[in-house]
């Protein structure tokens, strides 16, 4: 059987999706891969962080013995893992702007690690995962929080905006929330 390089599902080298949310989670830059209605890809890059809320919340259900043997169940049964304990990871977005659209019609992402201007690096790992928009307040603080402990210039920016809305309200914002699926 041939794998396919840019599929994560069919290398066996690939991560996990623990294993990927982590190297995304340290990536100064990701390129988050959205689809148009033709299915065309288009890439952006973005600064991501942890979902660290969500993370907090999930460990907050179950008591440790619980996940573990919930871990133990899913690894010896094949199933696939449950939705609310797969890593997440958050980025912030206008909340119009071409991808969050796009993500409105359809959820999948590809991320991929990138610099500054988007350009990955050859045979770099791809990591499929799900999106969803939120626009809720909550929901972009969360997400603002999430950015601004992994990047002092989002800590800067949110304190610049703060001050701006005061004289100016500024253009909405919406969370994008990526579940790995790998």
């Amino acid at each position: 059987m041939a794998t396919d390089p840019a599929n994560p599902a069919d290398s066996p080298s690939e991560p996990s999706a623990p294993d990927a949310a982590a190297v995304l989670a340290k990536a100064r830059y990701v390129s988050l891969t959205t689809f148009r209605r033709t299915g065309e890809p288009v890439a952006t890059p973005v600064w991501i962080a942890r979902d660290d809320a969500r993370a907090a919340a999930n460990a907050d259900r179950t008591d440790p013995a619980d996940r573990a043997d919930s871990a133990d169940r899913t690894s010896s049964t094949g199933s696939a893992p449950d939705p609310d304990r797969r890593p997440t990871l958050v980025t912030i977005s206008m909340a119009d702007a071409g991808k969050v659209k796009r993500l409105a019609r359809d959820p999948r992402v590809q991320l991929q690690e990138c610099d500054l201007r988007g350009r990955v690096r050859p045979h770099s790992p791809v990591f499929a995962g799900t999106a969803v928009v939120q626009r809720s307040d909550d929901d972009v603080a969360a997400a603002r929080r999430a950015m601004s402990r992994k990047y002092l210039l989002a800590r800067v920016g949110a304190v610049v905006q703060g001050l701006l809305a005061r004289v100016r309200p500024g253009k909405p914002r919406a969370a994008i929330r990526i579940t790995l699926t790998g």
